[in-house]
C-alpha cells in the first residue's frame, strides 16, 4: 500500500440524551463494555422537531463517541437497547485521523 494514500479512519458518532445524567451514564456503561473507547458530553441544547405531528420543544444533552468501526454494528444494537428514546438519534461517520489516534481507540476493548 501506498504510504500517501493510507489514511487512518476512526467512527464518531452522535446521539442526544434527555438529561445529563443519562448520556454521562450510556457512555460510561459503552466505555465499560468496550464498545466505545470514549464519550463526550456536552449541552444543554436546545431541541425542536415534529412528534405525532405535533411541534415539540426539549433540552438535550448531546453524546459523542469514538469507536473503531469493527464495532459499529453491536454498538448500534446496544445503543438501541440502552437508550431512553422511542425512536433514538444516531448518526455517525468514519473520519480520517492519526494514526497514533486509531492505534489507541481499536485498542480499547
Amino acid at each position: 500500500m501506498n504510504n500517501s494514500s493510507y489514511k487512518p479512519k476512526v467512527m464518531i458518532g452522535w446521539t442526544t440524551l434527555p438529561t445529563k445524567e443519562d448520556a454521562q451514564s450510556i457512555i460510561k456503561k459503552l466505555v465499560e463494555l468496550d464498545l466505545v473507547a470514549c464519550g463526550q458530553v456536552s449541552g444543554p441544547l436546545e431541541s425542536y422537531y415534529k412528534w405525532n405531528n405535533e411541534l415539540e420543544t426539549d433540552i438535550e444533552w448531546r453524546v459523542t463517541l469514538k469507536y473503531s468501526k469493527e464495532k459499529d454494528f453491536e454498538l448500534s444494537q446496544k445503543l438501541d437497547d440502552l437508550h431512553p428514546y422511542d425512536v433514538p438519534q444516531w448518526t455517525r461517520l468514519e473520519a480520517e485521523t492519526t494514526e497514533g489516534y486509531k492505534l489507541w481507540i481499536n485498542n480499547q476493548g
